[in-house]
C-alpha cells in the first residue's frame, strides 16, 4: 500500500519558522505523516488509499498549551474528486517532528484541553480524547443530551470544566455556556438573521475567549453583513 512522492511529498508538508531571522525548516512531512499512517491503519484502508490514487494535504495546525506538541490534520482526496470528512485524521507530533501520533479519524474542530487531552467533533458527537501513543485513546463524549451538532467550542483558560459553544447551521444562533462538573447550561446571547442557516456562505459564531476569559468574540451576520462582535462576559 506505498503512496508515490508525486502525491504525498517528501519535501513539503508542516514548517517552523523563526519569525525575526525567517529561517523555517521542515517538522513534518506528508510523506513521513503518510508512511505512518499505513503503518498504523488496517490493511483495507491502506490498500484504498494506495488504489485510489489520492493526493495528501496539511491544514489546520495547532500547538498545545504548553507548546511542546502539535496537531494537525491529514486529509487525502482525487483532484477534482469528491471528499467527505472520513478521508482525514488527526495527527500529534512534538516540534522536532518525532513522537508521531494517531488522534483520530474525521475529526472536526480539535481543540487542545490541557497538553494531553484534546477535544473535537468526530461522526455523531463531541468527544475527549488522550493523545497518547502510537494512537489516541477516547475517554467520553461531552454533553451528549445537549450537542448534537458540529458545534464550535472553547474552554474557559482559567478552567476547563467551563466551555462556550455555538449552535451552528441555523437562522437562529444561540451562544451557550456549559459547565462540565455540574452538567450545567446557560444561553448567554442570541444572533439572528443567520441566512442562509448552511451551505458554503453561511456564518457561524466561532466563539473565542479572550485570555482572562471574561470577553468572547464572535461573528455574525445580525446587521446584515459579517461583523465581529465583543461580548463582555458576567462571572458565573
Amino acid at each position: 500500500g506505498a503512496v508515490s512522492l508525486a502525491r504525498a511529498p517528501s519535501d513539503d508538508g508542516v514548517w517552523s519558522m523563526d519569525m525575526v531571522s525567517g529561517e523555517r525548516r521542515l517538522v513534518l512531512s506528508l510523506a513521513e505523516a503518510v508512511r505512518f499512517l499505513q503503518a498504523h491503519t488496517p490493511l483495507k484502508s491502506r490498500l484504498k488509499r494506495a488504489l485510489k490514487r489520492y493526493h495528501f494535504w496539511f491544514n489546520h495546525a495547532k500547538f498545545s498549551p504548553d507548546g511542546s506538541r502539535f496537531t494537525v490534520k491529514l486529509r487525502w482526496r482525487n483532484i477534482g474528486g469528491p471528499w467527505n470528512d472520513q478521508q482525514g485524521v488527526s495527527l500529534t507530533c512534538k516540534l522536532d517532528g518525532r513522537d508521531l501520533r494517531l488522534l483520530a479519524q474525521g475529526t472536526s474542530h480539535v481543540i487542545w484541553l490541557d497538553d494531553s487531552h484534546l477535544y473535537f467533533w468526530q461522526r455523531d458527537g463531541l468527544r475527549l480524547a488522550h493523545d497518547t501513543s502510537p494512537k489516541g485513546s477516547i475517554l467520553e463524549q461531552l454533553a451528549p443530551e445537549l450537542i448534537q451538532a458540529n458545534v464550535h467550542m472553547r474552554h474557559f483558560p482559567d478552567n476547563n470544566d467551563r466551555f462556550i459553544f455555538d449552535t451552528p447551521y441555523r437562522e437562529q444562533i444561540d451562544l451557550i455556556v456549559w459547565n462540565r462538573r455540574q452538567n450545567s447550561h446557560q444561553t448567554i446571547a442570541t444572533f439572528t438573521g443567520h441566512q442562509p442557516a448552511k451551505g458554503p456562505f453561511r456564518c457561524d459564531l466561532h466563539p473565542s475567549l479572550s485570555a482572562n476569559g471574561r470577553q468572547v468574540v464572535v461573528t455574525s451576520l445580525q446587521s446584515g453583513k459579517r461583523e465581529v462582535y465583543v461580548l463582555e462576559l458576567k462571572s458565573t
